[in-house]
């Protein structure tokens, strides 16, 4: 279900705007996301790390904003013959780019939703209730989704309570997931 963004007094709605302008070509996003800057959905763990900027298979460090941010990668398993030994698996292949944008403050969370929806529509803004179990603690994430879902940005509650801010950009298959859980919630 398709909602229209409004902003908030709140937190959560200040951060979605400047990641998707720096790492992506096109200022009005037309295509279908295919991952960010050098890195691409689909690919094997072993292009990753040849890359530039990643020193491991799942860990790349890339400066945005004058700052140098931690991307997470994860990969999706490839899904192989059963009779096939798991010595002889093919790797998987990228499906989720997490990006550390640091810690919560709400100038930047602002700025973060400016960029991030003026680059991609808004599909999905917390609900009232998604906002008060947030507030309440019984809720660890709060999450805006945009792009049908492929990108995400995540205020995140650390254990001690401290607020962090993560963009998320995820394949297709990953967002029709995440389309249908809020589809299918009942605070949607």
């Amino acid at each position: 279900m398709k909602r229209t963004f409004r902003k908030r007094n709140w937190i959560a709605f200040a951060a979605i705007g400047i990641v998707g302008s720096l790492l992506l070509a096109s200022p009005i996003h037309a295509q279908p996301i295919d991952g960010v800057g050098k890195l691409k959905f689909g690919m094997k763990p072993d292009e990753v790390a040849a890359l530039d900027g990643c020193s491991s298979q799942t860990e790349c460090l890339y400066e945005i904003l004058g700052k140098n941010r931690y991307f997470r990668l994860v990969y999706r398993p490839e899904r192989p013959d059963p009779k096939t030994p798991p010595s002889q698996t093919p790797p998987g292949t990228l499906s989720l780019i997490d990006i550390d944008m640091g810690n919560y403050t709400r100038t930047w969370f602002l700025e973060l939703i400016d960029v991030l929806a003026s680059q991609f529509p808004v599909i999905h803004s917390p609900t009232e209730q998604e906002d008060a179990m947030f507030q309440q603690g019984k809720s660890q994430e709060l999450i805006i989704g945009l792009a049908d879902g492929v990108v995400l940005l995540k205020v995140v509650r650390r254990p001690f309570g401290n607020l962090i801010l993560r963009v998320i950009y995820q394949d297709a298959d990953k967002a029709k997931v995440q389309r249908a859980l809020w589809n299918a919630s009942p605070t949607s």
